[in-house]
């Protein structure tokens, strides 16, 4: 819908030296909502919806963006657009036409470029820290999603790994650092996530899913330490066993630029 604009954008976060531009992180819900509905436009409408959710999460959450809102205008405003998100899930789960999608689709970004406008630039998140202190939050997350799966919550558990993805690896950052070491060990590390939910909806073993959940905190653990500074690893920070107990744009540039490239990124949390 608006290729050229995006490229813009690219461009322009790769010249502004780490100025996070609210109008960034707009394209790329932009680019999540698109691939959403091609997805759906071809009947594929589980795929579509995960895609929605990442576009919810990806660009307007994890961003910034949400709370630059709630700062600088007011909560209303982001509820708007959280609004228009459950509709467009709503809608998706309704089957209606690709054409009533679009339209929504056409009227939240129409609404977010317009709050996005007048906003300053957003809060930097830093990428500088103990990524190790992230990994025990995702171990945590996974062993709460391991419990409620060997109590047959099966919806609830996939929900809990999907959470540790969104909530933890993607909103602290950890995912946008692992880029810094290569591509690859970052889609490994986000193919981790979906693996896991896909051995949950194959009804696997619980020890099994424990098994594959400690080789989950091994890789994230030595991705950790080879990301976190020498100085924040004398912490004494104690891995915990699972099961047993500098700028935002340049990151937000090279997504977008992925984005524009990469098939879509559905298949992460869903089979």
């Amino acid at each position: 819908m608006r290729k050229i604009y995006l490229l813009f954008i690219f461009i322009l976060a790769l010249g502004s030296q780490g100025l996070a531009s609210p109008l960034a992180s707009v394209s790329l819900v932009e680019l999540d909502l698109e691939r959403a509905l091609s997805l759906y436009r071809i009947g594929d409408s589980k795929n579509a919806k995960e895609e929605l959710k990442f576009a919810r999460y990806h660009g307007f959450k994890n961003t910034g963006l949400e709370a630059m809102i709630k700062k600088e205008l007011s909560y209303a405003h982001a509820k708007e657009i959280e609004n228009h998100f459950s509709r467009l899930e709503s809608m998706i789960d309704s089957s209606l036409s690709y054409e009533a999608l679009h339209q929504e689709s056409e009227a939240l970004l129409e609404r977010l470029y317009q709050i996005a406008q007048g906003l300053p630039e957003l809060e930097q998140q830093g990428t500088v820290k103990n990524w190790h202190e992230v990994v025990k939050r995702i171990d945590l997350a996974l062993a709460e999603a391991l419990d409620l799966y060997a109590q047959n919550a099966m919806k609830q558990a996939i929900s809990k790994v999907q959470s540790a993805y969104f909530d933890i690896f993607e909103e602290s950052g950890m995912e946008q650092a692992i880029l810094i070491l290569s591509e690859d060990r970052k889609l490994k590390a986000e193919q981790r996530f979906r693996s896991l939910t896909d051995m949950m909806k194959k009804g696997e073993s619980p020890s099994r899913l424990k098994n594959y959940a400690n080789e989950m905190h091994q890789d994230f653990s030595q991705l950790a330490e080879a990301l976190t500074p020498k100085e924040l690893r004398q912490n004494n920070y104690s891995p915990l066993p699972l099961l047993e107990c500098h700028s935002l744009l340049p990151w937000l540039a090279i997504t977008s630029l992925l984005a524009l490239l990469s098939p879509p990124i559905s298949s992460l949390l869903s089979s």
